[in-house]
């Protein structure tokens, strides 16, 4: 967990009252609340955003990665569905139709590669716009990311002007 929040600015607090007494956990992302909070006080309500019809499908094994990043892209607007696995990304790319899809390549059973590559087969995910979101940014990772059918390779942790970003562009033709 540690790994996932402090990157972020985020701290983690676990605190116990004792053996057998239960745990609860404190995680906190003050500087990405902050960060949401400032831009959505810039917003006024006469600007319309493309960004804010836009189906997001995420798919990540990883459910706190993946519920995190949900919530963060519906503060921007999004439509988001999550799945967890490449069999429930390519069931709900099939139902959902997402206009944007951030894919976690590191995944057991079916990674996120042959999942990009069933994807572009659908006709549902032909023009979706698929990110890649790993933790691997080396040259080779990038090379079989693009040879997969990927648009655009984003690593974790993800920068919240880039996906802000990638809300922003055009879909995919």
């Amino acid at each position: 967990m540690r790994r996932l929040v402090e990157p972020h600015g985020g701290t983690v607090e676990a605190l116990s009252e004792g053996e057998e007494l239960g745990s609860r956990f404190n995680v906190r992302l003050a500087s990405l609340v902050i960060e949401v909070k400032a831009r959505a006080s810039m917003t006024t309500t006469s600007q319309t955003h493309p960004k804010t019809q836009r189906r997001v499908l995420i798919v990540d094994d990883s459910p706190d990665v993946a519920e995190s990043l949900a919530l963060l892209l519906k503060t921007f607007g999004a439509q988001v569905r999550v799945a967890h696995s490449g069999e429930e990304g390519l069931a709900a790319c099939a139902e959902f139709t997402p206009e944007l899809v951030f894919l976690d390549i590191s995944m057991p059973v079916m990674d996120g590669l042959e999942t990009a590559r069933r994807m572009r087969e659908l006709p549902t995910g032909r023009n979706a716009t698929l990110v890649a979101l790993t933790g691997r940014g080396e040259e080779e990772t990038r090379r079989r990311v693009q040879q997969a059918g990927f648009d655009r390779h984003v690593t974790k942790p993800a920068d919240i002007d880039e996906l802000e970003s990638l809300l922003d562009s055009p879909p995919r033709s």
